[in-house]
């Protein structure tokens, strides 16, 4: 259970593998900011191995000096993570499912499901919070992508309304599309592919074609 990078001939290299010694539940989703440091959630949902940190957290890992610094304290269960197109906000899912896969006979018991939103300060540490969606005794969002115009796209898992929600920067609900599973995540392409948005549902891999 790492941060790694995989070199162009398919090389796994840990990065970071434990913070103040103890490792990491299970790293879970990351996004690259624009000066090249790494915000990563640190979950744990399922997995019969030990658990050391007694947190959830939202990281931040800078490649050039090694630094490791743990950025949230506020969040319970850190899912998926984004950054706004100027650098300034990071999202981060709430997804607090209340397993921990140490007890598979327990009963979860859920905690908060909602959708945030950070100011990202000039050291890279989060400040000002704000709940962007509550989905209140719904099962929140996975992960997530966003637009140019800053635009969040969102693989909510909710089982009476599942699919890709896009929401203002703000929160407001501004489209919805229905995948035919659970969705886990969504990435735009690069370069003549940049209005693709992929999506990975179930056991599957879709791509939708938008009107950027």
């Amino acid at each position: 259970m790492a941060l790694c990078v995989v070199s162009d001939d398919g090389v796994v290299k840990p990065l970071v593998e434990r913070f103040h010694g103890k490792r990491f539940n299970s790293p879970n989703d990351l996004v690259v900011h624009p000066n090249g440091s790494v915000y990563f959630s640190d979950p744990r949902y399922l997995g019969p191995e030990p658990i050391e940190l007694k947190h959830q957290s939202v990281y931040r890992f800078t490649p050039k000096t090694g630094k490791l610094r743990r950025v949230t304290t506020d969040i319970e269960k850190p899912n998926g993570v984004h950054v706004s197109p100027d650098g300034t906000t990071l999202y981060v899912a709430e997804t607090n499912n209340g397993s921990t896969g140490q007890d598979p006979d327990a009963t979860p018991q859920r905690g908060r499901m909602t959708l945030n939103a950070f100011n990202i300060s000039p050291n890279g540490s989060l400040t000002d919070k704000r709940v962007l969606v509550n989905f209140g005794d719904k099962l929140g969002t996975d992960g997530m992508t966003i637009d140019k115009a800053g635009n969040i796209y969102a693989a909510v898992r909710s089982a009476n309304r599942f699919g890709i929600v896009v929401y203002s920067s703000a929160g407001k609900e501004l489209g919805y599309i229905k995948t035919p599973t659970l969705p886990t995540n969504c990435c735009f392409g690069v370069g003549s592919t940049s209005s693709i948005l992929y999506v990975t549902a179930g056991g599957e891999f879709y791509q939708i074609n938008l009107a950027m």
